[in-house]
């Protein structure tokens, strides 16, 4: 306001704008003065036994004599109402009892138009002011509780910050100067040319070699970090025309997206899950459903473990923590960020990172599982980019990092290995193997048209073993 607000909008409590508002500022006061409301109730009803109609609030310029339509039109008072859809001819001026209570100047024209938040003024309409009470009140308890999801935020910000300096930050970072500084952080880059050292690029030699990483995006960090924790980064070598350029990108996940506006480390990592302090950060994510960011389990996913090209050309970011994250090349071998991949809305969880592709039968086969009070383990199968066959198999929590294919079967590796979420306590590995659980495979036909429970065939191995990663099988 350039001036003070009319005194409409000091009774309602309703948010008010000025000039400054087209320069990113505004005022806002969404809510509801009772005594006011009171008046304005009894206003109507006076104004309802003269004969008269109800009246509303709607968007539209205010109007009044020559003396007040000047500050009409200098000043609006903003509503959560995006726009407003009535007739004109039925938003004339028409003054009555209500507008004395109110005090509030009335346009002699309706001139309705887009912004960002509607003009709000109160003119006869049909509907009535209940209608227009309830949505300030609905706008009342969203603020109220856009306020009270701030404080939780604080309050839960608060808390992580306090759980970090319980843990030995620095301590955590050992794998940083291995292998040379092999594992430490690199900046996206695009169209870095590579020069052969001997020979030369054959000419005719055309395609872009991927593989993709752990990256973490702010370093040094400031929470307890492993090996795997960071983001994931896709790096290509394009090669064209007998030359090679190499180029390098973040997969814009939700999580980096989230962080990079939080300029630091933002969702508990596998490193923080590390004594008591790291046990607290876990149960603390999930009540606080990842810390009030609304980010699904299976979106939290760091992308950052495999690469998958399905049947049906797709190019994936895979981490088993989540669904696969979709990216595509450029015409320069560039990654570019798609976006988690739920395969038509069919796929509402995590997939592991070592699906298998059938590109003769256009089939691809995955597992995932997750951990919590009542751990889940499945398999199923994806046809022309929807998952077509999902079955729950009664697996206990273990590793199951991988399953495998062959042309006749699909395999599910159940390991020894057993992941004890107690030993975040006791600072021991979270996964460890156990020397009484026999290896064992399941099998299931694909000659099977559906996949089911019942039709999986389990093999005992005669010893206790674990397989982290296959690479080929073949039926005899």
């Amino acid at each position: 306001w350039a001036s003070p607000p009319p005194p409409a909008a000091t009774k309602f409590g309703l948010g008010v704008t000025s000039a400054s508002a087209t320069r990113g500022r505004r005022r806002s006061n969404v809510g509801l003065n009772v005594a006011a409301s009171s008046l304005a109730m009894l206003g109507v009803l006076r104004y309802g036994k003269t004969g008269g109609g109800n009246s509303r609030m709607a968007g539209g310029r205010p109007t009044a004599s020559s003396r007040r339509r000047g500050a009409a039109r200098k000043s609006t008072v903003v509503h959560m109402v995006n726009r407003y859809k009535g007739l004109p001819g039925a938003r004339l001026a028409h003054r009555g009892i209500f507008d004395e209570v109110v005090d509030v100047p009335w346009s002699s024209r309706f001139e309705p138009r887009l912004h960002d938040s509607a003009l709000v003024s109160l003119v006869h309409g049909r509907p009535g002011l209940l209608a227009d009470l309830v949505v300030l009140c609905a706008g009342a308890a969203a603020r109220a509780n856009e306020e009270w999801l701030k404080l939780r935020f604080g309050a839960v910000c608060a808390t992580f910050q306090w759980l970090d300096s319980m843990q030995d930050v620095e301590g955590s970072l050992f794998w940083a100067n291995a292998l040379n500084g092999a594992f430490q952080p690199v900046s996206p880059v695009s169209r870095v040319p590579l020069v052969a050292k001997t020979g030369k690029l054959p000419g005719d030699l055309a395609g872009t070699f991927m593989r993709v990483g752990p990256n973490p995006a702010h370093w040094p960090p400031k929470k307890r970090t492993h090996v795997f924790d960071g983001d994931g980064m896709v790096h290509t070598v394009h090669i064209a025309d007998g030359e090679a350029f190499y180029n390098c990108a973040f997969m814009e996940t939700e999580r980096w997206k989230i962080e990079q506006l939080w300029e630091a480390e933002f969702f508990v990592r596998i490193g923080e899950l590390h004594g008591l302090s790291g046990l607290a950060k876990m149960l603390l994510a999930q009540l606080t459903d990842n810390m009030f960011t609304g980010v699904q389990s299976y979106e939290a996913s760091t992308a950052n473990t495999s690469l998958g090209f399905t049947p049906d050309g797709r190019l994936w970011a895979l981490n088993e923590s989540g669904a696969p994250f979709r990216f595509r090349l450029d015409d320069h071998g560039c990654p570019a960020s798609v976006g988690f991949d739920t395969l038509g809305g069919t796929l509402r969880g995590q997939m592991s990172a070592h699906p298998k592709l059938d590109r003769r039968t256009g089939e691809t086969f995955f597992h995932g599982f997750t951990y919590g009070v009542q751990s889940s383990f499945y398999v199923g199968r994806i046809v022309d980019g929807r998952v077509t066959d999902r079955v729950e198999l009664p697996l206990s929590a273990g590793f199951h990092h991988d399953i495998f294919i062959t042309e006749c079967y699909v395999v599910v590796v159940d390991g020894s290995t057993d992941f004890h979420p107690q030993s975040i306590v006791t600072e021991e590995p979270l996964w460890m193997f156990g020397f009484e659980r026999r290896l064992r495979f399941g099998l299931w036909p694909r000659s099977d048209r559906r996949m089911s429970a019942e039709d999986i065939i389990w093999i005992d191995a005669p010893e206790a073993a674990e397989i982290v990663h296959t690479l080929h099988a073949y039926d005899e």
